[in-house]
Formats: structure tokens, sequence, C-alpha cells
């Protein structure tokens, strides 16, 4: 059983901003922590097309806070394609690899029970921040995890960040990066999307 780390509930207004914004029903959905949550609307919009994308991720969450909201940010938006981030929060907090898939296998469990058996599925591997360098064997751990899950599962793609925030020395491209040298700036969530596009299409979801 995974013992609790943080007490789930701390991030309740930015729960609460996140319902009071229309993501409809039936579209595609952002879902997880900061990465997703910082990327700006204009950008995603743009950078996105012609995917539309509707953003329920919320910043500073760990995998046990996304089940823990699950219920009020991705059940009633009935999404028929889910983009999932989540693991930069857990490593601080002392989460393992394991209990944080095991949490994120909970809520992809969840949301296909909700789609009825079917759910497109794109798993976004954990990026090598500059600010988290020191997690680096974490974040391969639980990245092996992700591609692992999605090689068994047709409506899941996994998909790595290296090849396209990494140089071919599998140094870390800092260009990409904001000042914090944690999240993207708007060239690095360029190279995002066109990744995440090409997951969609991989998986049959069309805009």
């Amino acid at each position: 059983m995974i013992q609790l780390k943080k007490m789930p509930g701390d991030l309740e207004e930015a729960v609460r901003q996140r319902e009071q914004e229309d993501a409809g029903t039936g579209g595609i959905l952002l879902y997880g922590s900061s990465h997703f949550a910082v990327w700006r609307e204009e950008w995603l919009t743009r950078q996105m097309a012609p995917y539309r994308l509707y953003n329920r991720a919320f910043g500073g969450s760990t995998a046990e806070e996304a089940l823990y909201y699950y219920p009020r940010l991705v059940r009633p938006a009935a999404p028929r394609a889910l983009l999932y981030y989540e693991g930069d929060n857990d490593i601080p907090m002392g989460y393992t690899p394991g209990e944080v898939w095991e949490l994120t296998r909970r809520v992809l469990s969840w949301a296909r029970t909700d789609a009825g058996g079917r759910l497109p599925v794109v798993l976004l591997g954990l990026k090598h921040a500059p600010a988290r360098a020191a997690f680096r064997p974490f974040q391969d751990e639980y990245n092996t995890r992700l591609r692992a899950a999605a090689a068994e599962d047709p409506d899941t793609v996994y998909v790595d960040q290296a090849p396209f925030l990494e140089d071919e020395e599998g140094c870390v491209r800092t260009e990409l990066y904001s000042d914090d040298q944690l999240h993207l700036n708007e060239a690095g969530y360029a190279c995002v999307a066109e990744a995440l596009k090409e997951a969609l299409g991989r998986l049959g979801v069309r805009p």
C-alpha cells in the first residue's frame, strides 16, 4: 500500500480555478503538473493547431493529487483523448518511481473505465530539466515504466522528450528552458507540440 506523502488538497485554489474554465465535453485533455499547466494558452493554441486542447493541469501537483482531483477535473470533461504528465514534483516528496507509476496507472484505469473501455492516451516522459539534474536516475526509471506500459497497450503512446530537449550527446538544450531552468520557453513548447501531435496521429485521434 502506498503511504501518503502529502495531504491532497494543498492545491485546492488552483483546482478551483481550472474548474471555472470551460473544457466542454469530448475534447482532448492535458492533465498533470506544471509542465502542462504553465503552457501559455496562446502558445498552446498556435503550436497544437489544428488540434484543440483543453488544459486541466495544475502546477505543483503529484500523481497522488492527479488521482485525488481526477473526479473534479477529468471526469466531467469526458475526454476523447488524454495527454498525461506527472512525476516532476513527486521526487522531492519522497515517492519512488514504482509508487508514481502505480498512482498513474490508477488515473488511467479510472479514465478508461469512464470512457467505456477505450481511451487514447499519450504518456509524456519526464524531462531532464537542469534544475532537477540530481533526480535523473529517478526520472529514467519512471520513464522506463511508462515506455513499457505503452508498449503493451495499443491505445497508449509514450513520448520521450530527450530527442528534442537534449543534443546528440545527451546534454540538455538549456536554450529551450525558461529562466528557472525547470519549465520550457516558447521554443521548447514548440518541440513538445510537434511530438504530441505526432503521437495523437499515431493513435488515430483527429483534430
